[in-house]
This record gives C-alpha cells, sequence and structure tokens, in this order.
C-alpha cells in the first residue's frame, strides 16, 4: 500500500506545481490584456482624430447653464483697446539698429505640398469688395486646435524577480505543504502498520480524520487571522487538509474495511464537493487537489459489487459541480483535467458493460454539461465567448471521440446510435444560434457521425437508409443555417457539396456496394444528375450578386463533382483517369468564371487523381503475380485495369486535350506554376497517345522499318512539337515552348539513330517503297525535316538563336539525305541494295549533281527569304560537293571526262559567284553597285 500511498501524493505534489504554473500564466494573460486593451485606445484615438471613422457614440453632454442678457465687458477688451494693442504688435519698439550680413545663410530646401489653389471665378465669387487691389480672398479663420488628449499614465515597469521573497515567503510556504503531505503520508502508513495493541483500526483512521479536520480548521485560523503571507500559508494547510482526507478514506474502505465501498465513494464524492466549495476561500490548487483525489478514489472504492451506473453518477456529479465551480469563478486553467479525467473513466467504463443505453447518457452528458455551464447565464459575464467557447469544444469532442469508439465497439447499438443523432443535433444547434466559434463542436460530432457511417459493416438497409437521412438533414441543416448567416459564404458553399458528395458516396457503397451499383447503374446516376442540377441551379440563381460570386463557384463544383459520380457509375473503371481530367477540365472553366484559389486547388487534387488511375490501370494491367491475390478478392471490380497502350486515345489523348485547356483557362488569369505544369504534362500526354496509337506494340518497331513506320510517328510527332511552339510563340507560354522543344528534340534523335546513321554506312537495306522520286523518303526524311525547320524558324522569332541554328541545320542536312536516298532509290530500287541501272560513274555523278543542285536551291531560298544561314548552307552544300567530286569522283575518270568533270565545277563555281554578287550584294555590271551611279569613261 505504500507505493499507492507514495504515487498519490506525488500526484498532489505535481497538481500544486502545475496550479503554480497555471496561475502565473493566467497573471501574464491578464497583463498581456491589459496592454492590449491600451494599444487598442490609442489606436482609436488616433483613428478618431485623423477621421479615419466615426467616433463612438458617447452620452450626451448635459445643456449648458442659462447665459445672462447682459454680460458685461471688460475694459481691456473694448475695441479701443483691442486695436491699441493690434497696433502695438504691429509695430514693434526697436531700441537699438540690427546689423544685417552681406551673406546670410541659406535654409535648406523642405519639399512642401503643393497648395490647393482656389479656381479663378471662386476667386471672383468669394473675394469681398474691400479685399486688396490683387483679389486675393481673406486669409481663412484658423481652424482651431484639437483639445489634445490627456496622456496615459505610464504603464508600471515590470518588477524584477525578487530573490529574497521567492526564496524567503513563497518557497517555505509550499515546502511546508509538502512536508504536511509527507507527514499525512507517514501518519497513513502508521495507521497501516500499528499492530492493534496500540489503537484498533477505528480509532487510527479517526486520528487521521482529525488530523484532516485539524489542517482544515488551521487554515480557517489563519486566513482569519489575516497574518503576513497568510492567503498562502492557508491555501496550502486547506491542500494537506483535502489529501490526508482522502487518505483516511482509503484507510477507512480499502484497508481496513470499515465501510463499503458504495459508502466510501460517497464519502470521497462529498469530500471532492468540500474542496470544490471551499476553493472559493482558499484557491484554485484545493478544487485541483480536490478534482485530482476525487477522480482517483474509485481506483480503490470501485468493486464488482459496485455497480456501474453508481460509477458514472458519481463522475457526473463531479464533472457538473466542477464546470460550475470553474464558470463561477472564472477558473478557465482547470476545464482541460476536469473533462479529461471524466472522459477517462468513461473510456474505463466501455468494455466493462453492455448497457448501451447507459453509455449514450454518461457521454451525452460529457457533452451536455460543459455546455450547459458556458451557456447559462450566470453573473451576466456575457455570452459563449472567450475561454467558454474552449469549454463547450471540449466538451463536445470528448463525447463525440467515445461515441464513436462506443459505437464500434458495441456493433452500432441502436441507442448508440441515437446518441450520435442526439449529439449531431446538439452540435448543430450550437453552431446555429452561437456562432462559428463552436464550430469545433459540430466538427466533432459530424466526425462521430461520418466514422458511424463508414465504419458500420453490413448494414440494415432501412436502418442505414433511416439514420443516413437523419444524420444528413441535421448536418447538412447546419451547413444551410450557417450559409444564410451570411459570413463567409463561399466556404460553406464548399463545404455543402463536399459532404453531400461524401454522404452520396457511403450510401452507394453501403447499400449496394460499388459494384452492386454499377450493375444496375441508372438509377443511382439518375440521382446524382437530379442533385447536380440543384447545384447547378443554386450557382446560377447566386451568380448575379457581386458577394454570390464565392457561393456559386462552391455549387458549381458540386454540380461537376456529381456530374463525375454519374458517369463513375455508368463508365467501366477503365474511364475514371478521364472522368478525373474531364473534372479537372471543368474546375478549370469553374476558375475562369468566378476566379476563386479553391478551384485551382481542387484542380490541382482532381489532375494528381488523373495521374494515380492512369498509373494504377498501367501497373495491374500487367498482370504480374503479385495481384493475384487482389484480383481473387474482387478489388480490380473498382479499380481501372486498362494500360494506356491499350487505350491511348481515353487514357491519353482526350485527357492531354482536356488538360491543356484548362491550362489555357488559368493562363488567361495568370500564367502561374498551375498553367506551366500543364502546359508540359499536356503536350507530353498528347505526344505519348500518338506514340502509341501509331506504335501500339514495341517502340523497337519504328527500327525495323524506320522510312515507313516514321512517315506517320516522324511527322505526327513533329506536327504536336510545331504546334505547341507556335501556340507558344501566339500566346507567349512559355512552357509551352519547352516542351515542343523537348517533343523535337526527341523527333530529332530518333531520325539520326533510326535512318541517318543508317544511311550514312552507304548503303544498308532499308524498305523504301513508291515510285522514283516520289517515294516514301520524301515523307520519312524530307517532311519532318521541313516541318522542324519551321520550328527552327519560330523558335529564332521567340529569341532562341542557337537552338534554332542547330534545328535549322539538322533539318538541312535530312534534306540533304533525303535527296541521296531518292536518288539510290531511282537507281537501286526499293530495297536501296537492287542491281544499279546505270554504271557506277555515272551515280556517283548523279549524287553530285542532286547535291549541287539542293545547294543552288539554299541559295536561292536564302536570297529569297534574306537568310544568311540558308545562304551558308548552300556553300556548305556546295564545298562538300566539290570535294567529293574532287577527291572521290574523278579517280576513275580518264580523258575528256575528266576534263569535263572540272569544266563543270569550274561553271558551278562561277554562276554560284555571279549570283551571290547580283543577288546577296547587288553588284551590277562593270562593278557598279545598286544604286551608285555608272561609271563614266
Amino acid at each position: 500500500m505504500e507505493w499507492l500511498l507514495l504515487f498519490v501524493v506525488a500526484g498532489i505534489v505535481a497538481a500544486v506545481v502545475f496550479s503554480n504554473r497555471l496561475s502565473a500564466l493566467q497573471r501574464r494573460i491578464g497583463e498581456l490584456e491589459g496592454q492590449v486593451g491600451r494599444v487598442a485606445s490609442r489606436l482609436d484615438a488616433v483613428a478618431e482624430s485623423t477621421g479615419v471613422f466615426v467616433p463612438r457614440k458617447t452620452p450626451q453632454a448635459p445643456a449648458p447653464e442659462t447665459v445672462p442678457a447682459s454680460i458685461e465687458i471688460p475694459a481691456e477688451l473694448k475695441p479701443a483697446a483691442v486695436a491699441a494693442a493690434a497696433a502695438a504688435v504691429a509695430q514693434p519698439a526697436v531700441s537699438e539698429a540690427i546689423e544685417i550680413p552681406s551673406e546670410l545663410p541659406v535654409a535648406p530646401k523642405v519639399p512642401t505640398r503643393k497648395p490647393a489653389w482656389p479656381k479663378p471665378d471662386q476667386v471672383t465669387a468669394e473675394t469681398p469688395a474691400g479685399a486688396g487691389a490683387a483679389g486675393l480672398p481673406p486669409p481663412a479663420t484658423p481652424r482651431p486646435p484639437a483639445t489634445p488628449r490627456p496622456p496615459e499614465p505610464p504603464r508600471p515597469p515590470r518588477e524584477p524577480v525578487d530573490w529574497e521573497k521567492t526564496l524567503g515567503v513563497r518557497l517555505p510556504v509550499w515546502g511546508g505543504a509538502i512536508m504536511l503531505l509527507i507527514a499525512g503520508f507517514f501518519l497513513i502508513n502508521w495507521a497501516i502498520e500499528s499492530g492493534a495493541y496500540l489503537f484498533t483500526p477505528e480509532v487510527r483512521v479517526a486520528l487521521c480524520g482529525l488530523a484532516a479536520a485539524g489542517l482544515l480548521a488551521a487554515a480557517f485560523f489563519v486566513k482569519a487571522r489575516g497574518i503576513a503571507n497568510g492567503e498562502r500559508i492557508a491555501s496550502a494547510l486547506a491542500t494537506a487538509a483535502i489529501a490526508v482526507g482522502y487518505g483516511t478514506t482509503f484507510l477507512a474502505a480499502a484497508v481496513f474495511h470499515l465501510v463499503p465501498d458504495v459508502v466510501a465513494l460517497a464519502g470521497a464524492g462529498l469530500l471532492a464537493i468540500a474542496a470544490i466549495a471551499i476553493a472559493s476561500q482558499f484557491g484554485q490548487r484545493v478544487m485541483l487537489v480536490g478534482l485530482l483525489g476525487g477522480y482517483l478514489s474509485p481506483l480503490f472504492a470501485w468493486s464488482p459489487e459496485t455497480s456501474n451506473a453508481m460509477l458514472a453518477t458519481y463522475v457526473v456529479v463531479l464533472l457538473a459541480v466542477s464546470m460550475f465551480a470553474i464558470r463561477w469563478n472564472g477558473w478557465w486553467g482547470q476545464a482541460v483535467p476536469a473533462i479529461v479525467a471524466p472522459a477517462l473513466w468513461a473510456l474505463a467504463l466501455l468494455p466493462s458493460t453492455n448497457d448501451t443505453v447507459l453509455l449514450a447518457v454518461f457521454y451525452l452528458l460529457l457533452a451536455a454539461i460543459p455546455a450547459a455551464a458556458a451557456i447559462l447565464p450566470l453573473r451576466q459575464d456575457g455570452g459563449v465567448e472567450g475561454p467558454k467557447v474552449g469549454l463547450v469544444n471540449l466538451g463536445f469532442l470528448a463525447a463525440s471521440v467515445l461515441l464513436a469508439l462506443a459505437v464500434y465497439w458495441h456493433a452500432f447499438d441502436l441507442a448508440l446510435l441515437v446518441a450520435i443523432v442526439l449529439i449531431g443535433a446538439g452540435g448543430a444547434t450550437l453552431v446555429a444560434r452561437q456562432g462559428p466559434a463552436l464550430a469545433p463542436a459540430w466538427v466533432a460530432s459530424l466526425g462521430a457521425a461520418l466514422f458511424a457511417l463508414g465504419a458500420w459493416e453490413r448494414p440494415d438497409g432501412p436502418t442505414f437508409l433511416a439514420f443516413a437521412v437523419v444524420l444528413g438533414a441535421i448536418h447538412l441543416g447546419a451547413l444551410v443555417l450557417q450559409f444564410r448567416a451570411g459570413p463567409d459564404q463561399a466556404r460553406r458553399s464548399f463545404e455543402i457539396a463536399a459532404l453531400s458528395a461524401l454522404l452520396f458516396v457511403i450510401l452507394v457503397v453501403k447499400l449496394d456496394g460499388w459494384a452492386g451499383a454499377r450493375d444496375a447503374p441508372y438509377l443511382w446516376a439518375a440521382i446524382a444528375v437530379a442533385i447536380a442540377a440543384v447545384f447547378g441551379w443554386l450557382a446560377v440563381r447566386l451568380r448575379q450578386p457581386a458577394e454570390g460570386y464565392g457561393a456559386s463557384a462552391g455549387f458549381a463544383v458540386g454540380a461537376s463533382a456529381f456530374l463525375s459520380l454519374a458517369l463513375g457509375l455508368v463508365l467501366d473503371p477503365g474511364f475514371y483517369a478521364l472522368t478525373a481530367a474531364l473534372q479537372a477540365f471543368g474546375l478549370s472553366l469553374l476558375y475562369l468564371r468566378y476566379r476563386a484559389l479553391v478551384l485551382k486547388q481542387m484542380h490541382v487534387i482532381y489532375a494528381v487523381l488523373y495521374g494515380v488511375l492512369l498509373a494504377v490501370g498501367q501497373v495491374l494491367s500487367a498482370g504480374t503475380t503479385m495481384f493475384y491475390d487482389i484480383e481473387a478478392s474482387g478489388w480490380l471490380d473498382f479499380v481501372p485495369t486498362v494500360g494506356f497502350n491499350n487505350e491511348p486515345v481515353t487514357l491519353l489523348l482526350l485527357p492531354g486535350l482536356l488538360l491543356l485547356g484548362a491550362a489555357t483557362a488559368f493562363a488567361r488569369v495568370a500564367y502561374t506554376a498551375v498553367p506551366r505544369a500543364l502546359d508540359v504534362v499536356s503536350v507530353a500526354l498528347i505526344a505519348l497517345a500518338i506514340h502509341f496509337l501509331i506504335l501500339p506494340g514495341s517502340p523497337y518497331a519504328l527500327f525495323d522499318r524506320p522510312l515507313i513506320t516514321g512517315s506517320w510517328w516522324f511527322n505526327a510527332l513533329a506536327l504536336v512539337a510545331l504546334a505547341a511552339v507556335y501556340a507558344a510563340w501566339r500566346t507567349g507560354r512559355t512552357e509551352l515552348f519547352r516542351a515542343g522543344v523537348g517533343v523535337a528534340v526527341v523527333v530529332a534523335a530518333a531520325m539520326v539513330v533510326a535512318v541517318m546513321l543508317p544511311v550514312f554506312r552507304f548503303w544498308p537495306i532499308m524498305d523504301v517503297p513508291g515510285p522514283a522520286v516520289f517515294n516514301v523518303a520524301l515523307t520519312g526524311i524530307g517532311l519532318p525535316s521541313i516541318l522542324l525547320l519551321g520550328i527552327a524558324w519560330l523558335s529564332r522569332r521567340l529569341g532562341w538563336l542557337q537552338f534554332a541554328r542547330g534545328l535549322a541545320a539538322f533539318g538541312g542536312l535530312g534534306g540533304l539525305i533525303t535527296i541521296l536516298v531518292v536518288i539510290r532509290q531511282a537507281i537501286h530500287g526499293p530495297t536501296l541494295m537492287g542491281p544499279g541501272i546505270v554504271s557506277g560513274q555515272l551515280e556517283l555523278y548523279s549524287y553530285s549533281i542532286g547535291m549541287l543542285a539542293y545547294g543552288f536551291a539554299l541559295l536561292w531560298a536564302g536570297v529569297a527569304f534574306s537568310s544568311l544561314a540558308l545562304r551558308a548552307g548552300s556553300l556548305v552544300v556546295v564545298l562538300a560537293t566539290i570535294g567529293k567530286v574532287f577527291f572521290y569522283d574523278v579517280g576513275g575518270l580518264e580523258g575528256l571526262w575528266r576534263v569535263g568533270s572540272f569544266l563543270g565545277l569550274g561553271i558551278a563555281l562561277l554562276v554560284v559567284s555571279w549570283f551571290y554578287g547580283r543577288f546577296v550584294f547587288g553588284i551590277g555590271p562593270n562593278g557598279a553597285k545598286k544604286g551608285d551611279a555608272a561609271p563614266t569613261g
């Protein structure tokens, strides 16, 4: 028993220390409130003096006294005296000459506000006849100075820590109290261990009781005498008296069994009530010790003979007394232990009884008693505000959590379900009548209701439906009342939409199951569409007033959500990702209309949900062995199992277009992080969709027949890149440009690996079907190169010069390879490796002629479009052709053929020189440039 008593004493000491700390915090809060009040009064005075707001109405001043009809004017205030005084002021007497220095110091210029001069017509109209010749208005009557506000008394300086007072006055008090508690502990220990040869158990219990009574009498005596530091000494004596009193009860009940447990429990309750009663005389520390002992007493006074109803009654009585004592004395720091302690006993009672009615009533009282203590008018201390709000919210939170646990523990018993309905009605009533300060109490009851609905396994259909309908009516009604109250209507509309959608999903899953609802989806889908119509009507109804825009947005989100639920019921789970993308697109349109930030946040949530559903479908479509257990459990009926490589249109292309539209809607407001990310993601999705449309199987099919497959793949992706870059050029959306550039780089890299590197082996076996000249090489290499040149041109317009030059060079190289492949196909057939129709030397000259023709074409285009890059490319091609002919073609020629080759090269170079001089530099006959005078002989 010693350890239990020691534990009790340690708990009492900790409670005292905690109470001291609470007292210090309360004093500090009082000081801060005083400082805030002084600052507020100063701000009011400043605002009143500057005319920022209309000053508060003050009591009307009493009527002035009656002024007598005739007042005798003193001689010094008569007109003659006033005129003489004014003349004396205007012409002061100078006793001696004042020497004026030749250079006066110049004062620094001070910036001043330009005076508001009156208009000429105002001057003419307002100038009296006796004004000066300048016609200036008479000086305005000076405004009387404002009555100076009396200075506030200076704040008292913060008292320094008086260590002597602390060590000499306060510390000895509580040291003495602790010593008294230890003395009481040893007294009780002596009473337990002493044999019957000294005192009987009754005598020992009586001695302990007398010790407690003596300590309490000493406390009253010290307080009545008013000795130095008597308040603290009396409080310490009363605290020790209460502790010894609990020890006496422990002796009588648990050690000597002199009284029944019921009597001991009643005695402990009376002692706790007495401690709470005398705490108003000796301070809240006494109440804290009384509550601690009162709630610990059932540990030794509660036995199987003590009914659960008696224990619940004991705890409820202590709760009621302590709550009203806290309210009456304003000891709000005691509220937390006064509510947590009975909540712990309520939790301990949960597994020990099957009386659900008792539990329901007990838990409801845990919320009702603090609410009554805070709401009932006591001492005219105002409404439910300040610390009283915390009292109500804490009580409802504890009761709601306990009810949620109890309804699950006792298999959703009807009594506990009714208690959840009642506490929900109470929370809704409080928040509707007392204001949003009590919203946490209602939210706690709503959480208990949603937990009960969601955790109810295999419910009876009619019972569950009635329970859900009643709870929905209560909590949606609370939101509607808060919405109609006025403040923060936008938030309330979103909460109404979210709660409605959540309740709808719970009903569908619990009544039919998602799979069952999808077996006969049209009834639930029709209900969802009807609810969506109601929300749509509310959104349209509230679109006119400016203050209703936010509320309209919330209801529009609700309409969109229920339409998505209807689609989810009707469509296959494989289309859930598309439904999420469609919802995200709808939210972007609503954001464009209402500009509510929550709409953008919800759009991001749905966009992320689309990505999650897409990834889940792709992983589950793989059909690996790790998902066999999931498939056997039936969960695959509720999640998408289709990979985007199998449904690229519905899972990639359409969502990509929807997200691109969403990015456009957001960018019309501001091009922030969300539209930037959507630009990149949407272009990537569209490009990926086109890839899987063209290559649904292995991507290596592109390398098997590169020109045939590339005619589709290269051009389609190059068109996506060109469209993205063009849109970026038109709209200024930089991330759209970067996404298009990324796709263009991917196309160029694929062309290098699949086409260009094999061609430069001279020559691979490659399928090039089609007639001579007009074959697949034009669409597989030439057309993508032209599209990449378009991207390079747009990139140059956007300022990306280095990238534009590199991509233009790549496109030019692609055009050259196209000509070489066309010539090769015309000579060797569709495989590029068939027997040639001409000799090898003529084939080499055919390549050279084609390269020269391509170089001249680039030169002409460079002149036509004033492009230095094209002209430089033409020079590179012509020089490459010359090198080819000089080092390779003429190696096997002799005689006139060699002469003809060099003759042709010479003529070609002369033509290039003439073309440059004539059309690039404008050099005319006799060396004259365009615009210059012709030289005379």
